[in-house]
């Protein structure tokens, strides 16, 4: 009899120490804040899973990077400590260098739909290396979305390339060469760190999509922004999922998140559009000054722009990878076909979602 306790007791802690993926609560790690609107999309997603499910699938949001921070994030996913997560190529290049090709060719970008589409499709369907990036970690990709245009968020006028030198500037790592080749300091730091560099003035601009004004309310500490194309980050990886978990789910369960996915990386590149039209609408009524920029800044972006294929080549070979100019040729291609098919229209989330379904999701194995 003690020993039947004693199996029983054990028994009731391995299945409370092992989940079981019958009814599953899938944990989403995102450094972007709960009010940001890809984080509130994934919590909508997972009430969709859930109704469609009778709750046997959905999501908990672990937003604002109290699980993992960004650069952490898909080693968290890997070790399984969370089970999905939003994951951003650059800052583990080390890990994903072959869609950081891809993405590192940021100033390529003039259109998020384009670029969301094209992402997805050379990561899932064209690139030579991205899916065994991902199996050595034991980890899936289900697409991208991508940003709006950047601009320069500043508080002070910088409308000239000379305004530029010396300025401290808020970058990511596709921006780096061009913010330094003003002459001006690029500036690596979190971006809920930039409300409060701005407003003692410890930068003087973000180089970012206008949305982050609505995202991070920034509205306050700025006072011009230079309106230029500068490029997208297409480098977000929408929806990671460790693998084990995936394959625990039932067939049913996995047919369900894929039929989903479309929408939400149509929903997420969406959300960057509205938000930076809201933007720049609550920028104008503020005071916000809009500049254009001047020829003289146009053609540093474009001498950059011509620039930036050769530095991701050259990064590439010394990350490994071997002939990274087959997979510059495959998303390039991907580009052009996706510029084509979007022209210049700005479609809804479901007419994308369902470009992305024939164009893509339908040609995908993910099992």
């Amino acid at each position: 009899m003690k020993i039947l306790k004693s199996c029983g007791r054990f028994m009731w802690m391995f299945a409370a120490l092992v989940p079981t993926y019958l009814q599953a609560e899938i944990q989403y790690n995102t450094y972007m804040p709960g009010t940001h609107q890809t984080t509130i999309n994934t919590a909508k997603l997972g009430e969709v899973l859930a109704s469609q499910t009778d709750g046997e699938l959905a999501i908990s949001v672990l937003s604002g990077g109290s699980v993992a921070s960004g650069k952490a994030t898909l080693s968290f996913i890997s070790d399984r400590l969370v089970d999905a997560g939003l994951v951003t190529d650059v800052y583990v290049p080390g890990d994903l260098p072959h869609t950081v090709i891809a993405s590192s060719m940021a100033l390529l970008g003039e259109n998020a739909w384009v670029m969301s589409g094209a992402m997805t499709e050379y990561s899932l369907l064209g690139c030579k290396g991205c899916k065994q990036d991902l199996d050595k970690l034991g980890v899936m990709n289900f697409g991208h979305h991508s940003t709006s245009p950047y601009k320069l968020l500043c508080n002070t006028d910088v409308s000239t390339v000379a305004d530029l030198k010396g300025k401290k500037i808020k970058a990511a790592a596709p921006w780096t060469r061009l913010v330094a080749s003003w002459g001006a300091v690029p500036l690596n730091i979190p971006f809920n760190d930039v409300y409060e560099g701005l407003q003692r003035g410890q930068m003087n601009c973000a180089f970012s999509p206008e949305s982050a004004m609505e995202d991070y309310g920034l509205y306050d500490v700025l006072s011009h922004v230079v309106d230029f194309p500068g490029g997208t980050f297409h480098g977000f990886h929408s929806f990671v999922l460790n693998r084990d978990v995936w394959e625990s789910f039932t067939e049913e369960q996995q047919a369900i998140l894929l039929k989903e996915i479309p929408h939400f990386i149509a929903s997420n590149t969406a959300a960057y559009f509205e938000s930076s039209r809201v933007s720049r609408e609550k920028a104008i009524e503020s005071g916000i000054k809009y500049l254009p920029a001047t020829e003289e800044l146009k053609e540093t972006i474009a001498k950059a722009r011509q620039e930036e294929k050769e530095n991701s080549l050259a990064i590439a070979r010394k990350r490994g990878v071997k002939n990274p100019e087959d997979n510059v040729k495959v998303f390039l291609e991907a580009v052009d076909k996706w510029t084509a098919l979007i022209g210049d229209q700005n479609p809804t989330p479901e007419e994308f979602s369902d470009m992305l379904v024939r164009e893509v999701y339908s040609k995908v194995k993910f099992n």
